[in-house]
């Protein structure tokens, strides 16, 4: 039910998301307007990744089952997808963060099917959060 109850709310949301992005981008607009439709948008992405997590929840797993992840890759996408949080926050308190990544061409790891993402955004975040003055994050990977 829980799955069901959260697929109806990302349909739901995939409007809102999608309508505010089109606010966000319309050049006829007054730039205050823009930037809460762009505030939209980044609570909207937050929700649906809080929706994500909620479908893989209660589903069952197999601690047998893994699958190999290219962490260099993985780390490159978390960086691109946190990039509101990470990013448009702290400007708006007039601060900088900055992401540096340095990912080396490292082998596939082996690994139950976890939750990746939210493992290496979690980081980032809390990076973020001990620098009330801006700064920069270095993450990299080496073999």
């Amino acid at each position: 039910m829980t799955a069901g109850v959260a697929h109806n709310f990302n349909n739901l949301l995939t409007i809102i998301l999608m309508n505010a992005e089109l606010l966000a981008l319309r050049e006829d607009v007054s730039a205050a307007v823009q930037e809460k439709a762009e505030r939209i948008v980044e609570s909207a992405r937050s929700c649906s990744a809080i929706v994500r997590r909620i479908q893989t929840f209660g589903r069952p797993t197999d601690p047998d089952r893994t699958e190999q992840v290219d962490l260099s890759k993985m780390i490159g996408e978390v960086v691109d997808m946190t990039t509101p949080k990470w990013k448009t926050e702290p400007a708006r308190q007039r601060h900088s963060v900055d992401i540096r990544t340095d990912l080396a061409d490292i082998p596939p790891i082996e690994t139950p099917g976890l939750a990746w993402q939210e493992i290496l955004s979690n980081p980032i975040f809390n990076a973020v959060d001990a620098m009330p003055d801006g700064g920069t994050i270095t993450v990299a990977t080496r073999y």
